[in-house]
């Protein structure tokens, strides 16, 4: 359902909760000292121990960024019973697409697994050879190398090999709080632009390519080289800025153990069954049924695989299923703010919109305005994915990015404005890269100055 279709009272009141949430969302770190004092007063004071302790779980819950949007999806629920009635209700929250949640899910599950993440080190080792394996070599390789793979692996899948290297590769040797916010924003933010690589590569481009009918040759020539030359950019920035620091780590990462090695037909199977699952992410029962098939494997091999952490990849789930829910509720406000706009404005507004919605609802909202013309939709497309980066929500694999990376920061808890002002360079440069571009050298696309 359209959310046009809906009554002037549900949607303001829909907007003003999604403000609320992600107002909710920035203040998690906060909550989880809240969480912290509370716990260290349910040990200090036992006799208050059972009124602490419950406040001290509340707040952890609360502190969770992953829980935000269904934690804010029980306030909008009740919201749409009281403007819309019951039948309405339950038919907007049931007619919601959440394969592509489940989807997400799936993809953490497989290429966290040992033998992609063994045949991903194998793979990128051979380029790091090049500066000896140091660090400074893993760190360039994860970055400017890691988000290639998406055209195979799609975005999601990339973030996690990416963010298991780097705390193989680069964590261990203890960057500063600065240098670590700084790679974990330039990630993010180079997975996003790498989205742009190859029309395949990205859901944000995927899913409105096929209307557009932009072919291959289309998207190298606007956007593929920009993309890299942005991601490149970027990358030689930041290690011109932290390249002091390399000089303490160790010249060399170690190799994986012997013992840790995956035997070539363990990873040629596991491979399979990624394909299979990227084939048929659509639908449902089969992929289901892949993962089945996959989980059976697994356990025949146990000796080559690594924990599964159900917690961790049901949470990521649930942080897109809930973001679902609030952003098709977004589209009016959207589209009237891109019908005012300039051709300049198209990329500004995009760009602002996606830092807080998910970049590919930005893309297929403004693909519905009816002015059908290549320079509005280059535009906004590159203002949306040079933003893809700066939030949790702006683009899918953020957040799986964040929960690998969480633990391997020295702070108790993540600041998502850190993340935020760490993303932010990568994400201009890019923008600027693309308005720079936008008629070079000999195809021209927007007929303006």
């Amino acid at each position: 359902m359209e959310s046009a279709q809906y009554s002037e009272l549900l949607r303001t009141g829909a907007l003003w909760i999604f403000f609320l949430s992600l107002i909710h969302m920035f203040l998690t770190p906060y909550f989880y000292k809240i969480c912290e004092g509370y716990a260290h007063k349910k040990m200090v004071y036992p006799e208050q121990r059972e009124k602490y302790g419950v406040l001290s779980e509340l707040f952890r819950i609360l502190s969770r960024v992953e829980l935000v949007f269904v934690l804010w999806a029980v306030p909008l629920f009740f919201w749409f019973l009281i403007t819309e009635g019951s039948r309405l209700s339950i038919a907007y929250f049931s007619s919601r697409n959440y394969i592509f949640p489940f989807f997400v899910v799936v993809i953490v599950l497989f290429i966290e697994s040992r033998p992609i993440v063994f045949l991903g080190e194998r793979l990128l080792s051979n380029i790091a050879n090049f500066g000896k394996k140091s660090p400074a070599a893993w760190w360039w390789t994860i970055l400017l190398i890691a988000p290639l793979t998406s055209t195979l692996i799609k975005e999601t899948g990339t973030m996690v090999l990416a963010c298991m290297l780097l705390v193989a590769k680069f964590f261990p040797f203890s960057p500063s709080k600065k240098f670590s916010y700084a790679t974990a924003g330039l990630l993010f933010s180079n997975v996003s632009i790498g989205g742009m690589l190859f029309p395949i590569t990205s859901r944000a481009m995927f899913l409105i390519n096929p209307k557009l009918r932009w072919s291959s040759v289309f998207a190298l020539k606007y956007f593929s080289w920009k993309a890299f030359l942005a991601i490149l950019i970027s990358t030689a920035t930041y290690y011109l800025i932290f390249r002091k620091e390399f000089q303490a780590f160790p010249s060399t990462v170690p190799s994986r153990k012997t013992t840790d090695a995956v035997p070539w037909w363990v990873v040629c199977i596991h491979i399979l069954f990624l394909v299979a699952i990227i084939f048929v992410r659509q639908t449902p029962v089969i992929l289901v049924g892949v993962v089945l098939a996959f989980l059976g494997f697994r356990s025949l091999t146990i000796m080559y695989q690594s924990p599964i952490s159900f917690t961790k990849v049901g949470m990521v789930g649930l942080f897109f299923s809930g973001l679902i829910l609030f952003g098709d509720l977004q589209e009016w406000w959207v589209l009237a703010i891109m019908e005012k706009a300039s051709y300049g404005g198209y990329m500004i507004i995009s760009f602002i919109m996606s830092m807080f919605l998910d970049n590919a609802l930005v893309n297929y909202l403004i693909f519905k305005l009816p002015l059908g013309n290549d320079c509005y939709h280059y535009l906004a497309i590159s203002g949306a994915m040079s933003a893809g980066g700066l939030t949790l929500m702006a683009n899918v694999p953020n957040i799986v990015g964040y929960l690998l990376l969480r633990s391997s920061f020295k702070v108790r808890s993540v600041s998502l404005a850190w993340l935020f002002v760490a993303a932010l360079p990568p994400a201009l440069i890019s923008a600027v890269v693309f308005w720079a571009f936008k008629n070079f050298p000999i195809f021209t696309l927007c007929e303006f100055k």
